[in-house]
């Protein structure tokens, strides 16, 4: 019995010890694009206010006056967002640096996002002590 478990989970492990795949590639390129994607469309990374905070989501085609349309943008939460936006900054400089990447972009924003977190916690407490 012990003979066979070990065997299985020796199976197991030799399916799963396969190097990237093209599918793997595939993802790891999709994943850069949608990177690319929040930088360029639902961020502006820098240290004034409302910035290095990512944007929950835009609502195109809203209407502003006659004639004149644009799109709603939507910080809801910044805290969680901001928080799941250090995940992602995280997970990729881990995977980066164990790859042996460059990570200064990645090290760059996560500054600026820590940055972000000080900025809003300064402002809460100046305006929660006016009370």
């Amino acid at each position: 019995m012990k003979k066979t478990i070990l065997l299985f989970l020796f199976g197991i492990a030799l399916t799963r010890s396969y190097g990237q795949t093209t599918e793997d590639q595939a993802n790891l390129e999709k994943y850069w694009k949608y990177r690319q994607q929040l930088r360029e469309r639902f961020l502006r990374i820098g240290t004034d206010a409302g910035e290095s905070i990512p944007m929950s989501c835009i609502i195109p085609g809203y209407k502003y006056g006659p004639g004149e349309t644009g799109s709603i943008l939507h910080w809801r939460d910044s805290n969680i967002s901001l928080g799941y936006y250090f995940v992602v900054l995280a997970t990729e400089y881990e995977l980066l640096s164990n790859a042996g990447e460059d990570t200064e972009a990645t090290l760059n924003e996560l500054y600026y996002a820590l940055s972000a977190i000080n900025r809003m916690d300064l402002r809460a407490e100046a305006y929660l002590s006016q009370g």
